[in-house]
């Protein structure tokens, strides 16, 4: 059986990912705590010390790191494609939040209505 080689900087990553997973990591993007794990900004192999090195590293959770490798792929792994995604990605958050709070305004609206109408 082929012994797989682990590279030279594989076991300092585990020690990066153990002080960044230390008490509540989030996702980079949502801010999610749930599966979140590490997703190296410049794809590097296991024997540079760059794979180790926790400014080329950010924490996903499962969903944005699917997304993101769904896009790219692994080829395009590097800052550029990331600040793409980034964008996309908040501005689809932004979204989001800005659809709950038109919906929570439209709620307050209705309610207003409702007390003006038990009133008269």
């Amino acid at each position: 059986m082929k012994r797989i080689h682990k590279g030279k900087y594989y076991y300092e990553f585990q020690r990066v990912m153990e002080n960044m997973l230390r008490g509540t990591p989030k996702c980079f993007i949502c801010g999610s705590t749930k599966n979140v794990g590490p997703h190296h900004l410049r794809k590097v192999k296991r024997n540079n010390p760059a794979y180790a090195d926790r400014d080329n590293i950010v924490l996903l959770c499962r969903h944005h790191h699917s997304k993101y490798h769904n896009k790219f792929g692994n080829k395009e792994i590097n800052p550029r494609t990331f600040a793409v995604f980034l964008r996309d990605e908040l501005n689809h958050e932004l979204h989001k939040m800005d659809i709950q709070v038109r919906t929570e305004r439209n709620k307050v609206k209705r309610l207003e209505r409702e007390l003006e109408s038990l009133r008269d």
